[in-house]
């Protein structure tokens, strides 16, 4: 008697999800979401859609992430070696008594981070291209790529503050 009465109102709750008998007929069938109003519900297709463009804007941004991730170790360790160069060079002077020209550092070792800069700059502007034309080559909006340039941004301006920091410890 439990079993039947649980039967009859699971059955029931069955047919009042699925109103038209038939579970193949997406175009009936009407799903309230929390991403709509309840005067515009979104169907199982649409549903379906959303989270597939999910689903791909997230395989693509974590195959990238991977990417910006070891560009981002490649120029620590350029600027890393060109920064050991510089304090080699100067305490190499320094420890010989040579005269120690801040013009002959400004322009040799400046220019070499800016060309650094713009080397890295390169490098990531096409990879970042790269992104938006997978993003948008699937469907997607090439907007879902702004935080990687953000966040490029952010690194870059935190490393030439350290750097700057450097300079003025040895000055």
């Amino acid at each position: 008697m439990k079993k039947t009465f649980l039967f009859l109102t699971l059955l029931f709750l069955f047919l009042q999800t699925f109103p038209d008998d038939s579970l193949a007929s997406t175009k009936s069938y009407q799903l309230e979401s929390n991403f709509s109003s309840n005067d515009n519900p979104i169907s199982i297709h649409e549903l379906i859609l959303f989270q597939n463009e999910i689903y791909v804007a997230s395989k693509i941004i974590a195959s990238y992430e991977e990417k910006f991730t070891l560009l981002e170790e490649e120029a620590k360790l350029e600027l890393d070696e060109l920064v050991t160069e510089a304090i080699a060079d100067y305490e190499s002077k320094r420890n010989n008594d040579e005269r120690i020209s801040y013009l002959y550092f400004y322009r040799t070792y400046y220019r070499a981070a800016q060309s650094l800069e713009n080397e890295i700059d390169t490098r990531f502007q096409h990879k970042y291209d790269q992104l938006q034309e997978e993003l948008t080559a699937n469907g997607l909006s090439p907007d879902k790529s702004i935080h990687f340039k953000k966040t490029y941004e952010k690194l870059k301006n935190k490393q030439k503050n350290s750097l700057m920091s450097i300079v003025k410890e040895m000055i």
